[in-house]
């Protein structure tokens, strides 16, 4: 065990924001964190606070804050990438005063405008506006040093409504035969994401995809 893992994450996170302003200097800099997950909407990926943080030493100056969550880091890292230029679109708006997202997480068309701008594909989801972002591979090649430096360090958090509880998981214990029945029903997510319990077999021979956002959903 190494203490200092979570530096590199933050390291590796703070690398990529870097390469996001430098291409980008109306993004500000920010503050960055992993953190859990709400209890009240376990699908948020990230989120962007306006002036969250205070300097002590600075009166009255404050930093915008970034989170990533902690428990959706067991995504690759070019995901990861694409939720920080999503927050990132957030926090170039607000410098610029542009109100892009609802109390209830709408996202209108200046998010869509910056998201583009930063490099995203953007698409509408029900309720939400223009929040679905997706990384394109030529953008991803701009962050291809930031990206691999996170893929090397990436740790997540381990989700406390996805963990097992005591004795072996439900449908078998780890390392048995899919095949057989009691191991058939596996956890499947996506891009949300949202979780269904899916027999391998199943997703093999079929697509299941999402309402939300459209994503297949594939083994977790």
């Amino acid at each position: 065990m190494d203490e200092r893992l979570s530096i590199h994450l933050i390291e590796a996170l703070s690398a990529v924001w870097s390469r996001i302003r430098s291409l980008h200097p109306l993004v500000p800099g920010v503050i960055l964190l992993a953190a859990p997950a709400s209890r009240d909407n376990l699908r948020v990926l990230g989120h962007f606070a306006a002036l969250r943080w205070q300097a002590k030493e600075r009166e009255g100056y404050r930093y915008h804050e970034v989170v990533v969550v902690a428990e959706h880091l067991n995504r690759p890292a070019e995901d990861v990438a694409e939720t920080l230029l999503h927050e990132a679109a957030h926090a170039m708006n607000f410098e610029q005063g542009l109100h892009d997202c609802s109390a209830s997480q709408y996202h209108n068309r200046l998010f869509m405008r910056a998201a583009e701008a930063l490099g995203l594909d953007v698409a509408q989801m029900p309720h939400y506006g223009f929040a679905y972002t997706k990384l394109p591979a030529h953008t991803a090649a701009l962050y291809g040093n930031e990206i691999a430096f996170l893929r090397d360090v990436l740790i997540h958090r381990r989700s406390l409504t996805t963990s097992p509880g005591p004795g072996p998981p439900r449908g078998g214990a780890e390392g048995e035969d899919d095949d057989k029945p009691c191991a058939r029903n596996r956890k499947a997510v996506c891009r949300c994401p949202y979780i269904i319990r899916v027999s391998r077999k199943t997703l093999e021979e079929t697509t299941i995809r999402c309402d939300g956002c459209g994503e297949a959903f594939q083994l977790a």
